[in-house]
């Protein structure tokens, strides 16, 4: 039996027939045998059940369950309590299960141990045997091959040693003939082809894949077998090898880099021989990978080289460069581990071939080798040189002991020079790039150069590697930290390397890489390598720079994410020093060059206030940098390392950064102004001089500066430059391009912008300094709105200048950019088509010169600029050509007289323009349009709506750039491309998002608008032919409508005449057509916005506004038919409506003249002219021949019509309309004023239109009536001899259609027009009419009806008119004089203001024209009179205008007289007793205006003596009307009063220094009301008697004990008192300046006292609220002047100052004070002055400050004293110099900050700009270092102060729990209140009620 298994094992695996048959016939046999009672009886028992065992291993499950059958039946201890879980490992689905449940190394097995030897290794049989099954169900990963092996192996894992080998022996069964006898002499055998072993290869490839499957399961877990495993795989590899070398296979035979099953090789023994070759290395590398180097024996590692190594190195080193290798792979395997580092060194019978010697000589640039050897060889040299970075994976010793650094330096110091000539050519080659955005090196490339770049390099290297990192990090774009960290540590250790002698060299370029924007650990060791260049160099100027470097770089060590600011600043500012005292020389420049770098980084990268005073600090450093080098012979290196920064900060997107280096600029401007770059732009410092001409510049400097030798005219600006004495701050062009008004900004790119169009400034000095900056605006958030428009303007007009004198490499890139942003910017589409248009419009080539028919039009070839047609890639070559755009040098001006010249372009180059256009831009942009979106190919239900319509409206305002390319081109190609481009853009007209139509209607306006309207016949052609139906129609109507509109400006007369034709269809098609049933339907409306008006009659209108003579017919005649045609009253309203606006149309028609108008019109009326030709004939009906009209055959009779005869109709029906339409046009002829009473052909050419409008006056039409009735009234002011002949017939009818239209009731609806009509041309007869006289009984009977109109309400201002008509003409009747005399009484009694006004001016009318006897004019006056108490105001009111009218068109003698006494009088009464204050302010302007008449006359003294009693009197009421008498005297007489002023000044006294104290609430308010009139009197007695009220000395005396009150008042709890006071003190103030403190009158006793009481006064005043900005205002102007007026007084010769407040006492003053409000929680109280102590001037600005403070603080949400605070600091800047405004400066910088920094500040838009402004100011007027360093302080105290609080804060609860315990309590009252609050709104806002809870 033991014979037979060979023959069990190979005769089932022949052909699949014959091994099915021979496994259904053994599975016979063994059925048979288990039918057997007792199997143990049979003969050779113990054969027979090793038979079994040994098919228990056979693949098939069917063989291995009979086997189980007939082993159960043998009925063993061992496997009867297991049967089930057998016969379930057989089993697919229950198979893994029952795996889980055997465990076998479980601490509780389910396998008893008595039965586990004898049943495990039957177990692993089985599993053996479906590990080599073949399931056709793939549908897991245990189904595959690969991971049922997998599986089956990992079950393993946990068997004992002696079980495991059972699997392992079964495994490597095949391969027993190559494993007897002694392994070395195998080998050897194989190796010299004497004994060269039989083995099936296809079993040997089994055997690999199972050890791959076990390696890669168990790992570590076949510690016991893997001197088996390796034998086996080096003997496989050894037969293969002898296999391959007697049929002669080449090795490594391009070898494929994936993994390759089986079913890819062929059928041929070379392809398994290479799939066996390359498996055994793979199971080496795992196998080493896996166990460490002890476990190989030396004879193993020896024969592992004699089989693996040497056979394969040939290989190598031949096919390495080209493919990766098997031995490559198992390489790298021994790198990997520093266990196996040794065998990489091990040398053969040549001492130069290694493994790591062909490994590493595939890095030789020489070779050019593959990526990914190069990838495999750098990794194994990183795994050599970096042996720390290796995780071992198994329980191997440490890398020190196998691979220590001597060994390391011995193995890779001859590879040295292969690795740094690799590093040389990929750094050289990444430096050639012109994008460098990613690592030159791969990690593993870094950590290689930073170890090599270690002791054992040699200086030479050192140096060409450090040549190549320091430009590669300056230029490069590094994203990665990690790799910066690595490239910085090569650095820094060859810094240490390198000799001393080329360090020097290497400083600037380590100082550039202080710019960069590296993180913060780079930069800490960019500071390392500066320390270590300062150890090794150990010079002065070297550990300056590396102590500044450190100081500059330092962080806070108590807030970590804090730099430390103090440190940083006091850096600078010795910096700042330094630089101003060095002299020239290599330290220097290097210091200075660093710093120049340092302040770039920190300009860019300020985020806060407080990084923003840093930025201040390098602004300042900069500047002292471009001033200590100009003009020395470093200046050119510094220029060369500046101009590059500051392109860089003029591209950033912030602003500040932008402005802080346009100064920067602006001082290279100023100190190198001979260098040819920037020798152009001096004037802008000066541009006035440039804009006037020669004779109007300046003598000293020509408008060019300042020269050396005119010291004696120059001025100083505060910031250290020198200036001629024409130089203007404002007119600075570098000064406005950063000012914080935007519209100065404008201007000055608006002027930059006109001198780069006409040559005066280098077109390349703008494309690299000024452009770059302007364009940053555009595509920006912070600049969107109309606020910022100017700006934008200014920079799309730059843009062009720019563009019209670029030549066409330059010009195409800028093209391109802006293109390209349309599909990358959407949100600015409408910004960026401005922007394209406006460099279209500046195309200046010349290409008329192209031979169109003849071009080449061939693609250029690839690589060219012009190869790529899409848009999409234009990007690229627009950065390449903004690239080439940048020039070293400026050329000479381009010299442009009248705007941009056109370029006379050589012919090749017009026809290398015209391919660019025709083959490239217009195609690619044409491709936008037309390409299909995403949503094209997905159904419409299930599309994306929004992103459709984000995609598709960008393709619109394409077409407008493709059209605007097209004008550039010849005309015949416009012409013929056009069509094309219109059918496009209707094509998205179709669209279904409106958004788009919207987008599209824009677009074609704008494109129609640049081709003009000439091309309008050709759009509407392809609008008609591609919007046909539906909805579309709508969208058509629309889009011709608004063309028209947005064509209007550029539209002249008879441009629309070729598309009225057209244009009438479309408009008829939507009144009359379909179209009019569809606009009716609601539901179509709301989803069609087109749909919802009717846009035909504004067309019309439009039509009829450029409409020539000839066309007016066939605009006309259309409508007329359809009025012909209907009887509907639905089409006369829309046929009304349509002649309205041609009449509209036609009245603005400028080439229609009057005769145009006039004959169109009479033709209208008279159809015998033949204008509009013969009218239609009626069609006849047509009716069916009688042989065809059959008899009715149905069963149901036909519904019965309608009976009696049919309705006339008549073509006349709808007439009247276009004779309305006729005299409506006569009528606007008349209105626009076109038609001239002087003019006799006008009146030839009226004449016939009388019978016309005589007969209209009797139509049937109403509206034709009242035409002609307003026509008429403009008829009788002309010289008509027909209208004379026919008047008397007109004024019957007039007065019929009175009687027939003016009952009551009648005149209403169309009726009531035609009343106001007939009225009007009653009025004109009774006014104009010269033919006919009003007869007086026709008078009569028109003021019967004026009666009885006057008393109905809706025609009062018809029978007013008619009124005015009859006093013009001065008739007279009793009637007359009643109707006056009700119409007096009703202006005092009428309750309509309008009906009031226009009764009084009659009664006033008839009481002045008429003869006073006639009328009886005392019986009017003595009505006004009577009525001056009457109940309501309004009546009273009318009583004093009308009396006081009436004395002012009196005679005014010189005294009172019988007739204007009373009234006088009686307007003093209301003046002073009137409860309204209207009645009484128009009293007093009445009375005043009879004063100036009575300017020293007796009336002046007769009033005078009455105001001298009202003032004396104790009534208040009294002395108030003497008060307001008194200011009408001084108003009035001005100095004439002065001899008045004593009594006057009495009265003043009294009532400003009252001493009594009030009570009642009631007399507190009437006092103030006096206190008012007081004062207001005291302001007029100052301002109009002048200074001659100084020279009296008792007024003088009165005034002075007046004003101590006015003080006092100052304070008033009342705002108006407050504000007269200020008022008060103002003119005062104006009279006498400060300067001249020593003048004024009031202030000379004690000045300085009195200006203290009166500043604290002025300080306290703002502790107080107030909404009125002119109480503020005088506020701002009192303190300021105050302020300056102790300025001047202090500084005055002989003045002691021992008793001013100095800053100190103040200090301590103010933290009492503070600490008193802490404990109140108060607002705190007035400003006191210490006792015996004055103040100065900072003292009034601390105080100012103080209260904006406290409201940033206590108030953050009230922003008004900040507001106030902010205005007077501006003022205080223009008020004070330098010197004086420095005292000042903490105060105001601690409002700034809290301005800047507070959120409530920054919430407040009017405020923030407000800061800025005024920040600006106080940096321009101190000076930019004096001005960082204060503000510098200023932040710092603030910072310490906050932090000390939040200390405070944190201790609180411990120190004082009770106030804690308040405070939180107050806080948690406060958070629910707002919550409560926010609640509340939100419910207002919602509309709903909120109702209050009920207790229960």
């Amino acid at each position: 039996m033991g014979e037979q298994v060979p023959v069990a094992e190979g005769a089932l695996k022949s052909t699949k027939k014959s091994r099915a048959e021979a496994e259904d016939t053994v599975c016979a046999m063994l059925e048979l045998l288990s039918k057997l009672h007792n199997p143990a009886a049979l003969h050779q028992d113990p054969a027979v059940r090793g038979y079994l065992f040994d098919l228990l291993t056979y693949r098939t499950a069917k063989v291995q369950t009979a086997v189980l059958k007939l082993l159960f039946n043998y009925k063993l201890e061992y496997i009867r309590p297991y049967e089930e879980q057998l016969m379930k490992l057989l089993d697919e689905a229950e198979m893994w299960n029952t795996l889980a449940e055997i465990e076998f190394g479980a601490a509780t097995p389910a396998i008893q141990e008595c039965h586990r030897p004898q049943l495990v290794p039957m177990i692993i049989r089985i599993l053996f045997g479906r590990m080599q099954a073949k399931n056709k169900s793939r549908n897991t990963e245990k189904a595959a091959p690969r991971g049922r092996k997998e599986a089956i192996v990992r079950s393993l894992a946990n068997c004992r040693p002696e079980e495991f080998k059972v699997f392992l022996d079964l495994a490597l069964k095949p391969c027993n003939a190559v494993l007897e006898g002694s392994f070395e002499e195998t080998i050897d055998g194989i190796l010299t082809n004497a004994k060269l072993p039989t083995m099936n290869l296809k079993l040997a490839d089994g055997v690999l894949q199972t050890l791959l499957v076990i390696l890669d399961e168990l790992r570590t877990g076949a510690d016991h077998s893997v001197h088996i495993v390796f034998r086996t795989v080096v003997s496989i590899l050894a037969v293969v090898g002898g296999e391959r070398r007697i049929v002669n296979c080449p090795a490594a035979d391009e070898e494929m880099e994936e993994e390759e099953t089986e079913e890819n090789h062929a059928a041929t023994g070379t392809g398994l021989l290479k799939k066996l070759r390359k498996e055994c290395f793979k199971c080496l590398a795992k196998l080493c990978s896996v166990f460490p180097i002890t476990t190989l024996s030396e004879v193993e590692k020896k024969i592992l080289f004699d089989v693996a190594v040497w056979p394969e190195l040939e290989s190598v080193i031949r096919d390495g460069p080209f493919a990766v290798t098997p031995l490559m792979r198992l390489i790298l395997t021994w790198s990997q581990h520093s266990a196996y580092h040794d065998l990489l060194a091990v040398t053969s019978s040549d001492p130069t071939r290694s493994p790591l010697a062909v490994i590493i000589a595939v890095l030789n640039p020489e070779f050019n080798s593959n990526q990914l050897s190069v990838k495999l060889a750098v990794e194994v040299v990183d795994h050599l040189v970096n042996p720390q970075m290796l995780v071992e994976e198994t329980d191997m010793p440490v890398a020190t002991v196998y691979w220590t650094p001597e060994k390391r330096e011995k193995v890779l110091g001859p590879f040295t020079g292969v690795i740094l000539k690799y590093l040389h050519e990929k750094l050289s080659a990444y430096l050639a790039r012109k994008k460098r955005k990613h690592s030159p090196l791969t990690e593993s490339e870094l950590r290689i150069a930073s170890g090599i770049s270690g002791p054992s390099l040699d200086s030479a290297d050192s140096v060409a590697l450090l040549d190549l990192l320091l430009p590669l990090l300056e230029t490069s774009d590094i994203r990665k930290q990690s790799d910066l960290r690595g490239l910085l540590e090569v650095v820094r250790n060859l810094v240490v390397r390198v000799p001393l002698e080329a360090l020097n060299g290497k400083v600037r370029a380590l100082a550039a890489l202080l710019s960069k924007d590296f993180p913060r650990e780079a930069r800490a060791t960019i500071a390392e390598v500066f320390q270590v260049l300062a150890d090794r160099v150990a010079t002065d100027d070297m550990k300056s720079l590396a102590e500044t470097v450190a100081s500059i770089l330092s962080w806070n060590p108590k807030y970590v994410e804090e730099p430390d600011y103090d440190r940083r600043g006091t850096a600078y500012k010795v910096a700042s020093e330094k630089i101003a005292k060095s002299d020239a020389g290599e330290g220097s420049v290097n210091f200075a060059l660093a710093i120049l770098h340092l302040a770039d980084y920190d300009i860019r990268n300020a985020t806060d206030i407080l990084s923003g005073s840093m930025r201040d600090m390098a602004l300042i450093n900069m500047i002292a940098v471009i001033r200590r080098f100009s003009g020395t012979s470093d200046s050119g290196l510094v220029l060369a390392r500046l101009t590059p920064l500051v392109k860089q900060g003029l591209k950033s997107t912030l602003d500040a950064v932008r402005i802080v280096y346009v100064a920067v600029l602006g001082e290279i401007v100023d100190f190198y102004r001979t260098h040819a770059l920037f020798r152009e732009l001096v004037f802008l410092h000066y541009p006035a001089n440039r804009k006037a001409v020669n004779a109007e510049r300046c003598r000293y400097c020509n408008g060019e500066g300042i020269l050396p030798d005119e010291a004696a005219h120059l001025q100083d600006d505060t910031q250290g430059r020198a200036r001629c004495r024409c130089y203007n701050v404002d007119l600075d062009v570098f000064e406005n391009l950063r000012h914080m008004q935007k519209h100065r900004v404008g201007g000055a790119l608006h002027d930059l912008a006109k001198w780069c169009a006409d040559g005066t400034i280098p077109v390349s000095t703008v494309l690299q300094y000024f452009l770059p900056f302007a364009t940053a605006h555009l595509c920006n958030d912070q600049y969107v709105g109309d606020k910022y428009q100017g700006v934008i303007n200014a920079v799309i007009e730059l843009v062009q200048a720019v563009a019209s004198q670029l030549t066409w490499p330059k010009y195409e890139p800028l093209l391109k950019h802006f293109l390209s942003l349309m599909t990358r910017k959407p949100v600015y589409s409408k910004q960026l088509i401005r922007v394209v248009v406006a460099i279209v419009d500046a195309f200046h080539f010349d290409l008329s010169g192209v031979d169109v028919k003849n071009a080449r039009l061939q693609k250029a070839p690839a690589g060219k600029s012009e190869s790529d047609p899409a848009l999409g890639e234009m990007v690229e070559e627009v950065k390449e050509g903004e690239e080439d755009m940048e020039v070293d040098e400026a050329p000479a001006a381009v010299p442009a007289v009248g705007g941009p010249a056109i370029d006379q372009t050589a012919p090749a180059r017009a026809e290398k323009i015209y391919r660019s256009l025709t083959l490239f831009m217009i195609p690619g942009l044409s491709k936008l349009i037309t390409d299909k979106s995403e949503s094209d190919n997905s159904h419409k239900l299930t599309a994306n709506v929004h992103a459709a319509e984000k995609e598709e409206i960008l393709r619109a305002p394409v077409a407008l750039a493709i059209v605007k390319l097209l004008q550039k081109l010849p005309v015949q190609i416009l012409r013929r491309q056009i069509p094309g481009v219109f059918l496009k853009i209707a094509r998205m007209l179709k669209s279904r998002l409106l958004s788009v139509r919207q987008s599209t209607r824009d677009t074609l306006s704008e494109i129609m608008l640049s081709l003009g309207p000439s091309y309008l016949v050709t759009l509407i052609k392809e609008l008609r032919g591609v919007l046909k139906r539906g909805y579309q129609i709508h969208v058509l109507v629309h889009c011709v409508h608004t063309i028209l509109s947005k064509l209007l400006p550029v539209v002249k007369a008879g441009d629309l005449d070729r598309c009225v034709g057209e244009m009438v269809l479309i408009c008829h098609e939507e009144m009359f057509g379909e179209l009019a049933e569809e606009k009716e339907v609601n539901e179509l409306t709301r989803k069609i916005a087109e749909a919802r008006n009717i846009k035909s009659y504004d067309t019309y209108a439009i039509l009829a506004k450029f409409a020539s003579p000839g066309v007016l017919v066939k605009l006309i005649k259309p409508l007329k038919e359809k009025a012909e045609e209907t009887q509907s009253h639905k089409v006369a309203v829309k046929l009304e409506k349509a002649f309205r606006q041609i009449l509209t149309g036609l009245l603005r028609n400028d080439q229609l003249s009057e005769k145009d108008l006039l004959l169109f019109a009479y033709a209208l009326y008279d159809h015998s002219t033949g204008l509009f030709g013969d009218p239609k004939p009626k069609q006849a009906v047509v009716t069916a021949p009688s042989h065809l009209d059959r008899p009715d055959s149905f069963l149901i009779a036909r519904e019965p019509g309608r009976g009696g005869p049919a309705a006339v109709t008549s073509r006349k029906t709808n007439d009247y309309l276009v004779q309305d339409f006729g005299l409506q046009i006569l009528l606007s002829c008349f209105k626009n004023s076109r038609l001239q009473t002087d003019n006799l052909e006008h009146t030839d050419m009226l004449d016939p239109f009388v019978p016309v409008v005589v007969h209209c006056l009797t139509s049937r039409h109403m509206s034709v009536k009242t035409t002609a009735l307003r026509c008429l009234i403009w008829m009788l002011k002309f010289k008509l001899p027909s209208l004379d002949a026919a008047m008397e017939g007109v004024v019957k009818t007039l007065f019929v259609h009175l009687k027939n239209y003016s009952g009551p009731g009648a005149a209403v609806s169309e009726n009531a027009e035609f009343v106001n009509a007939v009225y009007k041309a009653l009025s004109s007869t009774v006014r104009d009419a010269t033919a006919g006289k009003i007869s007086d009984k026709h008078l009569k009977v028109l003021l019967t009806y004026a009666e009885s109109d006057l008393r109905e309400g809706t025609k009062q201002i018809l029978a007013f008119n008619l009124l005015k008509a009859v006093l013009s003409r001065h008739l007279l009747t009793p009637e007359l004089r009643e109707i006056m005399l009700n119409l007096a009484k009703t202006s005092i009694q009428g309750e309509e203001e309008n009906v009031r006004q226009q009764s009084r001016h009659l009664v006033y009318l008839f009481m002045t024209t008429y003869n006073p006897k006639k009328i009886k004019v005392r019986e009017f006056t003595e009505l006004y009179k009577d009525n001056l108490e009457y109940s309501l105001e309004h009546g009273r009111l009318v009583c004093v205008t009308m009396l006081s009218d009436l004395l002012g068109a009196g005679r005014m003698g010189a005294g009172f007289n019988e007739d204007n006494a009373l009234p006088f009088f009686q307007l003093f009464a209301a003046r002073l007793s009137d409860e309204s204050s209207g009645v009484r302010h128009k009293a007093a302007e009445s009375i005043s205006g009879i004063l100036g008449k009575a300017v020293g006359s007796e009336l002046m003294e007769q009033i005078f003596k009455w105001t001298q009693r009202w003032l004396l009197d104790e009534d208040i009421a009294v002395k108030r009307i003497g008060f307001q008498t008194a200011t009408l005297f001084a108003q009035v007489e001005k100095v004439k009063l002065i001899p008045r002023l004593k009594l006057i000044l009495t009265a003043l006294g009294k009532v400003i220094r009252v001493t009594e104290f009030l009570t009642s609430e009631s007399a507190m308010l009437d006092y103030d009301h006096l206190l008012i009139n007081a004062l207001s009197l005291l302001a007029n007695i100052i301002d109009h008697c002048g200074s001659d009220i100084w020279t009296v000395e008792t007024a003088v005396k009165k005034l002075k004990f007046i004003f101590d009150g006015v003080r006092d008042l100052l304070l008033h709890e009342h705002e108006w008192v407050r504000i007269r006071s200020l008022e008060v003190y103002w003119r005062v103030f104006q009279q006498q300046p400060p300067q001249r403190l020593a003048e004024n009158v009031l202030l000379a006793e004690n000045p300085h006292k009195k200006l203290s009481l009166l500043a604290g006064a002025l300080i306290n005043q703002l502790k107080s609220y107030s909404d009125r900005d002119d109480y503020y205002e005088l506020w701002s102007k009192c303190v300021l002047y105050v302020a300056q007026a102790v300025s001047c007084f202090l500084n005055a010769p002989g003045v002691v100052t021992d008793d001013v407040v100095d800053e100190k006492e103040e200090d301590e003053l103010e933290e009492d004070e503070v600490k008193k409000e802490e404990e109140e929680e108060e607002n705190g109280g007035a400003v006191q002055v210490p006792a015996n102590r004055l103040i100065n001037s900072p003292f009034v600005v601390r105080g100012v400050c103080r209260e904006a403070v406290f409201e940033a603080v206590h108030e953050p949400k009230r922003t008004t004293k900040r507001l106030q605070v902010m205005k007077w600091i501006h003022c205080l800047c223009a008020a004070f110099d330098r010197e004086a405004f420095l005292q000042f400066l903490p105060s105001v910088l601690q409002v700034l900050y809290r301005c800047t920094n507070e959120p409530s500040a920054q919430n407040d838009g009017e405020l923030k700009r407000l800061t800025e402004e005024v920040t600006g100011a106080v940096e321009a007027h101190v000076g930019r270092e004096i001005y960082a360093d204060a503000m510098r302080t200023v932040i710092l105290q603030f910072s310490k102060k906050r932090a000390e609080r939040k200390r405070q804060q944190a201790v609180e609860p411990i120190l004082n729990p009770a106030k804690a315990a308040r405070m939180k309590i107050k806080k948690h009252l406060t958070r629910k209140e707002a919550k409560k609050r926010k609640t509340q709104d939100r419910d207002l806002e919602l509309g709903r009620l909120v109702k209050k809870s009920r207790p229960r």
